[in-house]
């Protein structure tokens, strides 16, 4: 859905061991994984999320990745 916020497509992650968990989890299941870093300061980051995520094909795309957004505010 387009109208639900960047944010809703992550997995926020805050620790290296959970974040080790859940790549051990992607790949055991086969699946592979998208890790994005983000800051709330970045301007980047800030665009990406308005000009690429929400994108519809882009949302799509990213059903087939576990996501996961470290979040380095």
């Amino acid at each position: 859905n387009s109208k639900r916020p960047p944010s809703a497509l992550f997995t926020y992650i805050d620790t290296l061991p959970k974040l080790q968990e859940k790549i051990a989890a992607s790949a055991k299941a086969g699946k592979p994984v998208m890790i994005e870093f983000f800051a709330s300061w970045c301007p980047d980051c800030k665009k990406v999320d308005a000009e690429v995520l929400s994108d519809a094909n882009i949302r799509k795309s990213m059903k087939a990745f576990t996501t996961i957004r470290v979040d380095l505010s």
